[in-house]
């Protein structure tokens, strides 16, 4: 084991702390967040996994016009610890004897777990480029109803890169919903939140990354990243 570099590779929950961890750790510059997102107000709305959670908002605030206002007032608190109140310091304006970060982002498109809007708030605010082309135009369960699913964020395609760059890949799962409501299950498609783990290009491309002078490199070959798991 080469204790010389240090990096972090956080998903899910750690994708989403990550982010804070991201703009105060001052021992390493690199990191891979897997399957992140931020403002967890908003996660937690359209999360399949807040539907408990929203059964007790709306049994202690029946009216509709108060749940807002209390979920903001949580967020408040949610900011000391989720990447929404640090992510504009960290892969530029870093806070004092803080180093910038750069930042691999994964994706998994429709993830029930973690909504892409929310990823995709993340990498606009910390400014780093999507991967493109990010999806196919002919999907067997729909193309994305956005007139521009990333909107706002900046377009990556030459390769190898080094820096930041978010990676979206499609387990070819249905469009998620624009409503700011939690999705459901379509049968034949479960949910791809956790299902990168199971991607040996995945592995690929994190090897690279997470080493000394890594880089992205592209491991789709200039086209949309889809398939689904191909390690048990």
């Amino acid at each position: 084991m080469d204790r010389d570099e240090l990096y972090y590779n956080g998903n899910s929950q750690g994708g989403i702390m990550g982010g804070a961890l991201m703009a105060v750790a001052q021992d390493f510059t690199r990191a891979l967040l897997g399957v992140p997102g931020m403002n967890y107000s908003t996660l937690l709305e359209r999360s399949a996994l807040g539907e408990l959670f929203g059964v007790a908002v709306r049994s202690s605030y029946p009216d509709a016009m108060d749940r807002p206002i209390a979920m903001n007032v949580a967020q408040m608190l949610w900011d000391r610890s989720e990447a929404n109140g640090y992510a504009h310091h960290v892969t530029s304006d870093p806070y004092p004897n803080t180093p910038a970060k750069e930042i691999l982002m994964f994706v998994a498109w429709a993830d029930e777990a973690v909504a892409n809007v929310t990823s995709n708030v993340m990498a606009r605010t910390m400014g780093i480029p999507v991967r493109q082309p990010a999806l196919g135009t002919n999907r067997p369960t729909g193309n994305s109803p956005d007139v521009d699913p990333f909107w706002g964020i900046d377009p990556l395609t030459t390769f190898p890169h080094q820096g930041s760059a978010m990676l979206v890949w499609d387990f070819g799962n249905p469009p998620p919903p624009t409503s700011n409501t939690s999705p459901t299950s379509t049968p034949g498609y479960p949910d791809p939140h956790a299902a990168g783990a199971r991607l040996s290009a995945l592995r690929t491309l994190v090897f690279d990354y997470l080493s000394t002078d890594g880089v992205i490199n592209d491991v789709c070959d200039g086209q949309p990243c889809a398939g689904l798991p191909d390690i048990r």
